[in-house]
Formats: C-alpha cells, sequence, structure tokens
C-alpha cells in the first residue's frame, strides 16, 4: 500500500492501463485490495475503467464475490448495469457465480432483472442454468421476471 500512495504522490495516472487494458483498480479489485481501491478513488481513478473485454471492476469484484469492494465501487458512483462486450452486467456474474450477498447489494442499489446478455440471458436465466438456487430465490423474491425468454 506504501508504494501505491508513494507513486501517486509522485505523480504516477492511477488509470494508466496493462497491456490487457486493465487499470490499477482493474487489478485491486482482482486481489481484493479494498484499502488501495480506496486510495486510487480518493486520487482520481476513474472507477467505470474499461480492459479489452469491455470488464469493468465492479465485474470483478462480482465475480470474485467480494461485498465491501462492490459496495465501494457504487458508492463512488460506477454504473450498476455497465455491460461487458458480451452484454453481462455484475448481476448477471453474480448469479452466474452464485455470489448471493453481491447480487444482493447490485439489487440494491438499482441493479436490472430483466438486462440480456449477448444470448438473451436474464440473471435469473443464468443463476438457474448454474444451478445457484439461492441467488435464484434472492431474484425471484426481488421479482425477476420468471417467464422471461432468451433467444432460440
Amino acid at each position: 500500500m506504501n508504494i501505491v500512495i508513494y507513486l501517486i504522490q509522485n505523480g504516477a495516472n492511477p488509470d494508466v492501463p496493462t497491456v490487457r487494458g486493465e487499470t490499477p483498480l482493474h487489478l485491486a479489485a482482482r486481489a481484493n485490495q479494498t484499502d488501495i481501491i480506496r486510495i486510487l478513488l480518493r486520487n482520481g481513478a476513474s472507477v467505470d475503467a474499461r480492459a479489452r473485454e469491455e470488464q469493468t471492476p465492479l465485474h470483478i469484484a462480482a465475480r470474485l464475490g467480494n461485498v465491501d469492494i462492490v459496495s465501494l465501487l457504487l458508492q463512488h458512483g460506477a454504473a450498476v448495469d455497465a455491460t461487458t462486450k458480451d452484454m453481462y452486467t455484475a448481476l448477471h456474474i453474480a448469479a452466474k457465480e452464485d455470489q448471493e450477498e453481491v447480487a444482493a447489494c447490485l439489487l440494491d442499489h438499482g441493479a436490472s432483472l430483466t438486462s440480456t446478455t449477448k444470448k438473451g440471458f436474464t440473471p435469473l436465466h443464468l443463476a438457474a442454468k448454474y444451478g445457484n438456487i439461492k441467488v435464484a430465490r434472492l431474484l425471484i423474491q426481488k421479482e425477476a421476471p420468471v417467464d422471461a425468454q432468451g433467444k432460440a
């Protein structure tokens, strides 16, 4: 953490991407580094920075199930329904990865229950497809459409 503070104090840009397009915020989310994320956000890091597949730090935190980081990113204005190249929102990812706490947090911040991926899947479709009953129950409890049809 000290190195991050040192670099920022000496003019380092908190949004310089890697060759994969990931910014320090993406890397900190992947490494579950909440304190570093706080420092980066306080120093102007773009909360909705996009990596190669249009993935944001929120998508990464949702996949890894880190509700503290998800909440922190949302508090700093992360777009709750930002989509990846394949049109996955963080809620789609949480549903697919069985991240119930993350899904609840995203829903509390207004995540869409009806958005569809490029293949036409809603978050409920993905929870069902991957056998994630707790997330499916949560989505139904929040009134996810149970009769939504994907693409043929």
